[in-house]
């Protein structure tokens, strides 16, 4: 496999006045083709942050990024949603439809950034319905969708684009649970298909599962980064033992609370 991502010494910072806050700071991190990321750590390490930098939302303070020996780092606004609109697919939380607009016309929208035509861009957002099994809702707007439905939607307005790299923030993190796991069910068979893929996540269980390395972050750092074996079962900083241990005790509380 070939590296698709390259970071290194990336940093954010976020000004208000004389007021500083550090979001990110020192990240090197590379990833290859076909590779699963998962990305773990408490609210507020960094993990949204890395995504956006990564996806050509935002632009870092300090650092560089490569994505295939390009430079986005140094890439002007138009340059970047350009960019954005050849090569990423962005999957958030809180699924970002337009509410009056139908399932198809949703999965269109990033579409528009391209030259495709009309009929082409219908084409690619049907086919992409279909894979996320949602053909014979492509008329219905997100008011007649459940949750998960929704979210599948999402995620076929990011396939749409054909993208090197999907992103994944907290994609389950507002559905009920009957509905996450078909959510994950589907990002399974884009990871079976070689989906390049990174994905932030508190479903420690999922990214065991799925994920190929899993990175902890926290205070805006990778504190440790390795296989789910690695990390779950045998992580090597303290500061990772102990947000493993708290998510697991966390875990089993909610269980025992629910059970009969």
């Amino acid at each position: 496999m070939s590296t698709l991502i390259s970071v290194r010494d990336l940093g954010k910072t976020y000004r208000r006045g004389p007021e500083a806050l550090t979001v990110l700071d020192g990240i090197d991190l590379d990833i290859e083709k076909g590779d699963f990321l998962a990305l773990m750590g408490p609210s507020g390490s960094g993990k949204t942050t890395l995504l956006n930098l990564i996806g050509g939302l935002d632009t870092p303070s300090s650092g560089q990024i490569e994505v295939e020996g390009e430079r986005i780092d140094t890439m002007k606004a138009g340059q970047l949603a350009n960019w954005r609109s050849r090569h990423v697919g962005f999957v958030f939380q809180f699924y970002n439809l337009m509410p009056t607009l139908s399932a198809q016309r949703n999965v269109e929208l990033p579409l528009l950034l391209t030259n495709l035509n009309a009929k082409e861009r219908a084409r690619r957002a049907q086919i992409a319905l279909t894979l996320v099994g949602l053909a014979d809702r492509r008329s219905h707007r997100p008011s007649e969708l459940s949750g998960g439905q929704q979210q599948r939607v999402a995620i076929a307005r990011a396939l749409a684009l054909k993208p090197k790299l999907i992103l994944l923030d907290e994609v389950t993190s507002s559905l009920d649970p009957e509905t996450i796991g078909g959510v994950m069910e589907l990002i399974r068979e884009l990871r079976a298909a070689g989906m390049t893929m990174m994905m932030a996540t508190h479903q420690m269980g999922f990214a065991r599962e799925i994920a190929d390395r899993v990175a902890f972050l926290d205070a805006g750092r990778i504190v440790e980064i390795g296989p789910p074996s690695q990390i779950f079962d045998n992580p090597k900083e303290e500061r990772t033992r102990e947000f493993v241990s708290h998510a697991l005790s966390a875990a089993a509380s909610e269980l025992e609370i629910v059970a009969p």
